[in-house]
């Protein structure tokens, strides 16, 4: 993504309506609109009316390996700004299962291979695959449907920990968004229990709107 063109976005102009610009088209000055009171929900999905009116930021093009080729996928940055603050939105496209998030993701626990389904699952679950350690992991010794549901997927980060089960993998879910409590929070399904319910679900001392500013994992559980 062609930095010149946010840092544009960024010095250039007050508009009281937004455009589209094109940066293969070499448009980097954007005139981006002052909109007051206006009220969005941070939450992913830009449903609100003010998106509308923002000035839009189109055409990306690489920079490696070719500098100035056209991106493969379509991204557009929306962008305005309040009396307070400035906002973004982006929107990102992909050629189908080319960007699966967590889906497919493979880790290994004491020796033993765990694939995470993540969505796009036929039980509807987040699920569990083991590969057997004992053949090589050229056999399964196991498929799980879990306790999450396949839609958590776009509500935070999966992964494999050996926390509760000794010899066994446990499910790691650390919730990002869209939380009860307002904070992240920590949630482990059992390995020694197959994945179908809960050893732990606790908030953490993390603030929700920390979510979207890191990496997250579980180290040395």
């Amino acid at each position: 993504m062609p930095t010149s063109l946010l840092i544009a976005a960024l010095l250039v102009g007050i508009d009281p309506a937004g455009g589209v610009f094109s940066g293969r088209d070499r448009q980097l000055s954007v005139a981006v609109p002052r909109i007051e009171d206006a009220r969005i929900a941070v939450d992913g999905v830009l449903d609100e009316e003010v998106w509308d009116r923002a000035a839009r930021l189109t055409d990306f093009s690489e920079y490696s390996p070719v500098d100035g080729r056209p991106a493969d996928d379509a991204t557009e940055v929306l962008v305005w700004y309040s009396p307070s603050a400035i906002y973004f939105g982006v929107k990102a496209s992909a050629a189908p299962d080319s960007n699966r998030g967590g889906t497919d993701h493979c880790t290994i626990v004491n020796n033993t291979l765990y694939g995470n389904d993540t969505h796009n699952t036929g039980s509807g679950r987040v699920e569990v695959h083991i590969a057997d350690p004992a053949t090589n992991y050229t056999t399964w010794k196991m498929h799980a449907a879990t306790v999450f549901s396949s839609g958590d997927w776009t509500n935070g980060v999966f992964s494999m920990h050996n926390v509760y089960s000794g010899g066994d993998g446990d499910l790691v879910f650390i919730k990002t968004r869209s939380t009860g409590t307002g904070t992240v929070e920590l949630f482990v399904a059992s390995g020694g229990g197959g994945y179908g319910s809960l050893n732990l679900a606790t908030p953490t001392a993390y603030s929700v709107g920390d979510g979207g500013n890191g990496w997250w994992d579980l180290v040395n559980a």
